[in-house]
C-alpha cells in the first residue's frame, strides 16, 4: 500500500509539471493534463456528433429563478473548453460549470444543457483556466471535486470552489431568501503533499519564508490575505525560492 500511495504522488508531481509546463488553452493543441490522454480522429467526431458518450448525461435543471446570484462559476454564460471524458479530450465545447452541485454542463447538439457525469470528467478547461479533478486518494488532505490551478510557478496553487446555499429569514416580506455564496479552499502543492492555507501564518510555514519577506511583498501589492487570500497566495508563492 505504501508503494501505491508513492507512485500515484510521483504520477502526481508529474502531471501538475505537465499541465503547468504546457501554459496554453486545450484547443490550441494537444493539453497534456494526463498521461494517458488522447484526442480521437477529427472524423470520430464528426460521424457520431449528438451521439458522442459525452453528451449521455441527464438534463441540467434550473434552480428557482427567486434565488439570488448565480451557481454558476462566474456567471451562467457558456464558455469554451475541453474536457478530458472517459481519457478522451472533447475540443471546442460550450460549458459551464455549476459550483453549487460541482458537476460540469455542457451545451449538446440541440442546445439543451446536459450534466456531464462526474465519474468520468478528469479534467477540463474553460476558456485558459485549468481544472483537474483530485481527492483522497491522492492526498487525505483533499476534498474530492474539481480544483482550478491558479499559477505556473514553482509551487502550485490550487483551489476548490464552490458555492453553498445560505437562507436567511427576511422578516419584512415575511420569507425566506435564498442566497448563492462562495466558499473556497486553497492548497500549495510543495514535496508532493498537498498543504492547505488557512491564514497568512500558514504561508510562512509553508513557504518556509521569514514573515516580514511574505508582509513586504503583499504591502508591496497592496494585497491583504484578509480581503483577497487567492492574490495574497499567489504573490507569496513566487518568492519560494528552494
Amino acid at each position: 500500500m505504501p508503494f501505491v500511495k508513492h507512485m500515484k504522488k510521483k504520477q502526481l508531481a508529474f502531471l501538475l509539471t505537465l499541465l503547468i509546463a504546457s501554459g496554453v488553452a486545450a484547443q490550441s493543441r494537444k493539453a497534456v493534463f494526463l498521461l494517458d490522454t488522447s484526442y480521437l480522429p477529427p472524423v470520430y467526431y464528426e460521424s457520431f456528433k449528438s451521439d458522442l458518450p459525452i453528451y449521455n448525461g441527464r438534463l441540467f435543471e434550473s434552480y428557482p429563478p427567486s434565488m439570488i446570484g448565480t451557481p454558476f462559476l462566474d456567471d451562467s454564460k457558456w464558455h469554451n473548453g475541453a474536457v478530458c471524458f472517459d481519457s478522451v479530450w472533447y475540443k471546442n465545447l460550450n460549458l459551464r460549470y455549476d459550483a453549487n452541485a460541482e458537476t460540469l454542463i455542457i451545451e449538446d447538439k440541440q442546445m439543451l444543457p446536459v450534466i456531464i457525469s462526474n465519474q468520468k470528467v478528469a479534467a477540463f478547461y474553460l476558456e485558459n483556466r485549468k481544472f483537474v479533478k483530485l481527492g483522497t486518494d491522492i492526498d487525505k488532505a483533499l476534498v474530492n471535486g474539481f480544483y482550478e490551478i491558479l499559477n505556473e510557478a514553482k509551487l502550485p496553487v490550487l483551489i476548490l470552489r464552490k458555492k453553498y446555499i445560505r437562507e436567511t429569514i427576511n422578516q419584512q416580506e415575511s420569507k425566506v431568501d435564498r442566497e448563492f455564496i462562495w466558499i473556497s479552499k486553497f492548497y500549495i502543492y510543495k514535496d508532493q503533499r498537498f498543504l492547505q492555507v488557512h491564514s497568512q501564518k500558514d504561508l510562512y510555514t509553508i513557504l518556509g519564508v521569514r514573515r516580514a519577506v511574505v508582509a513586504r511583498a503583499l504591502r508591496k501589492a497592496h494585497i491583504k490575505f484578509k480581503t483577497n487570500a487567492e492574490e495574497a497566495i499567489l504573490a507569496a508563492a513566487q518568492l519560494y525560492n528552494p
